[in-house]
């Protein structure tokens, strides 16, 4: 997980520090006050902080203790070797409570010298001190709480509070999002049932996108905001389809297949009545009508034509080149003797 800095947030609530004074009964003497909050931490008597106790970096921090803060007339303060989670006496540099000690709220005490020492009379708590009037020792819980035995009092001043009362922030952890859009495909097809030349959709497209979701978590008593491994959500783009036309349009018909390659055209089938290999004889085809000749009546004209058709047929035992022999011969005598109109053919 990555740590960020905190960016944005917002003050919704203003709180203040609560306020309590430390008092000892007739038993209680002067020197055993001062040392409370040595003692407390000291279970063993050796004049040392326990361990489990003991602050770890307190030792690194003091090293600076002392030594002028650049920019400004302060010193670094001394921390306690207490750990801050239970009540520790401050390097405040005052002895009245209602005086101001740290004007900044930077933790570090306008008056500090470098020292803890009976100048000294300010202790932080992140709980009320308690007092239970029945108990003969003082207790430190697990917690961080301390309860002390019945030879003490506590007092809180009229208008003051003895449990604190947090500023309450508003500290943004919105998820952050990414979208990367994948863009879709198009695929054509052909359909011999839709007219040549034209295209149908039959399937929209549509595109995809990777979605990168970052969430965060918020350390509510440092303010510290952790960023989560991000997770990533991929939807797949739907490919668009579009339809090709290829049947003819009216009017036109398919072209005549050809032979691929290595294939041979198709040998011609002979017709009924026809031999394979027969040549049979060529017709010839005029696609101009006939028109009489000079001094030729329309009507003799068309008993010559009747008569020229019979003659072009193919005669029972006439061979094809006999027949066309007897063809241009027939034509020759056609262009050599010119008819009498006798209203008869000339043979």
């Amino acid at each position: 997980m990555m740590r960020l800095k905190i960016i944005h947030q917002r003050l919704i609530h203003e709180g203040k520090n609560g306020r309590s004074f430390i008092q000892g009964t007739e038993a209680v003497g002067s020197e055993e006050m001062k040392s409370l909050f040595e003692k407390l931490y000291d279970e063993d008597n050796d004049g040392v902080i326990d361990a489990k106790y003991k602050r770890a970096d307190a030792d690194t921090i003091n090293e600076h203790a002392g030594n002028e803060i650049a920019g400004t007339e302060f010193v670094e303060p001394k921390v306690s070797e207490v750990n801050p989670k239970y009540p520790h006496r401050v390097d405040a540099g005052v002895t009245n409570i209602n005086e101001t000690y740290d004007s900044n709220n930077d933790g570090k005490p306008d008056n500090a010298d470098g020292q803890i020492d009976d100048q000294d009379t300010i202790v932080e708590a992140n709980k009320p001190i308690e007092v239970d009037p029945n108990a003969e020792e003082n207790v430190v819980k697990e917690d961080g709480t301390v309860v002390l035995s019945k030879y003490y009092r506590i007092q809180v001043n009229e208008g003051d509070t003895a449990d604190k009362d947090d500023d309450i922030y508003e500290v943004g952890t919105k998820p952050k999002v990414e979208k990367t859009p994948i863009p879709f495909e198009t695929r054509y097809e052909d359909d011999n049932s839709i007219p040549e030349g034209e295209e149908r959709e039959v399937t929209a497209g549509v595109n995809g996108e990777t979605v990168k979701t970052t969430t965060y978590e918020l350390n509510p008593t440092t303010g510290e905001v952790t960023a989560n491994e991000p997770k990533t959500a991929t939807t797949a783009p739907v490919t668009r389809v579009v339809k090709r036309g290829t049947q003819p349009k009216p009017g036109e018909t398919p072209e005549t297949p050809q032979p691929k390659p290595g294939e041979t055209p198709e040998t011609p089938q002979p017709k009924p009545g026809e031999t394979p290999g027969t040549p049979q004889p060529k017709t010839r085809r005029n696609t101009e009508t006939p028109q009489p000749k000079p001094g030729e009546t329309l009507e003799t004209h068309n008993r010559n034509q009747e008569k020229h058709q019979r003659l072009s047929q193919l005669k029972p035992g006439e061979t094809p080149g006999l027949h066309n022999q007897n063809q241009e011969k027939h034509q020759r005598l056609l262009q050599l003797k010119p008819e009498r109109d006798t209203g008869e053919p000339t043979t």
